[in-house]
């Protein structure tokens, strides 16, 4: 049998379409109220809606172990820290690399896509010698330790939206691994980045336009819609990690929990 190609990933007009579906919009294939881009200009909150929902759902799936969204990225070239001081620290932010005493240089930076709650790991290895193998730092919960500059950085902090290190004596590499968050759906035809969502991202999309529309009852029937859908979606994740371990959803107040949280434990 031949193999067709294409692309698992909905497309942005798939989850409006469902949205209006959901909020009796749908007698006309564009609708009247949440209207795409194709044929003509889509409305002005159909986006905004839409957006919003698929941010809610990155947030949902993240925070509970979905692994849809980890990237990795090697930075290279973090130059030797021009000081001997040991309580000189660089650092990488959006804005690039510090060494600890010069200016900002504008490369390498922080991955812009990467959430609020920095890296999930980091490697390391010496820049002269890319042939060798990456090794893993230590992440600091509080504070980094002072101790005469060596050759690698070992261990790293996140503050302030920035990733902070010890200095070292060499340039140095880094591999991180880290959660993204996807660009904004900007038309019909853009590709939304999570398999299989096209339910969930409709279901939210139209519990935004619900909870305007002055009906807390509807909004909530809605709400329940969708994390029925994310339930599913972190159950797969789940049982995929856990090899069919089951799980269930963390109750209101729980540790870490709250609305939309799952639980990998009965």
């Amino acid at each position: 049998m031949p193999i067709v190609g294409g692309t698992a990933y909905s497309q942005a007009k798939d989850a409006l379409a469902f949205a209006r579906a959901v909020i009796d919009d749908a007698y006309s294939a564009s609708g009247q109220i949440l209207t795409g881009t194709v044929p003509g200009p889509a409305a002005p909150m159909s986006y905004q809606y839409l957006n919003a929902a698929y941010q809610y759902l990155q947030e949902e799936l993240t925070n509970n172990g979905v692994e849809t969204f980890v990237k990795e990225v090697v930075l290279t070239g973090l130059t030797a820290t021009p000081s001997t001081d040991p309580s000189t620290q660089v650092s990488l932010s959006d804005d690039g690399y510090f060494d600890g005493v010069n200016a900002v240089w504008p490369n390498p930076q922080l991955p812009i896509d990467m959430v609020n709650t920095g890296p999930l790991r980091v490697w390391e290895r010496m820049s002269s010698n890319p042939t060798t193998v990456f090794l893993p730092m230590k992440r600091s919960f509080d504070g980094l330790p002072g101790y005469s500059l060596n050759a690698r950085f070992f261990c790293w902090e996140w503050r302030q939206d920035q990733m902070y290190m010890p200095g070292a004596i060499q340039s140095n590499d880094l591999r991180i691994r880290y959660n993204q968050y996807l660009a904004n759906l900007n038309a019909d035809t853009d590709f939304v980045l999570i398999r299989r969502s096209t339910n969930a991202l409709g279901y939210l999309t139209a519990w935004n336009y619900a909870i305007t529309s002055g009906d807390p009852m509807v909004a909530e029937t809605i709400m329940s819609a969708a994390n029925q859908c994310i339930q599913q979606m972190v159950v797969r994740s789940s049982r995929a990690n856990q090899h069919g371990g089951p799980i269930r959803r963390r109750g209101y107040g729980s540790p870490r929990g709250g609305r939309g949280a799952w639980s990998a434990r009965w």
